[in-house]
């Protein structure tokens, strides 16, 4: 049965019988990481392994949620640098 965690929004699978437990991102939970990266002021993030990321849907949801930040940034008045891109927002 799938489930997910209250606290970190993730995914898991967990199997009783065989007591095999799964947990993998999906871009729900990406995007949550990508709101708690800005949330403390972190300056990027790091992911083991992306390769099963077929065309970017977890990475691009990181960003996207950045960006979105970065968009009620500026709307209520916080300038970005010249130049710069949601992908690097303090």
């Amino acid at each position: 049965m799938l489930k997910s965690s209250r606290l970190f929004k993730q995914p898991y699978l967990y199997n009783s019988t065989a007591q095999v437990y799964v947990s993998y991102d999906d871009p729900r939970s990406y995007a949550f990481k990508g709101g708690y990266i800005h949330s403390m002021g972190l300056k990027g993030f790091a992911v083991w392994e992306a390769g099963g990321d077929f065309k970017d849907v977890l990475l691009d949801s990181i960003r996207e949620s950045l960006s979105n930040i970065m968009s009620c940034r500026l709307a209520s008045g916080v300038a970005m640098k010249k130049g710069a891109d949601a992908s690097h927002v303090q």
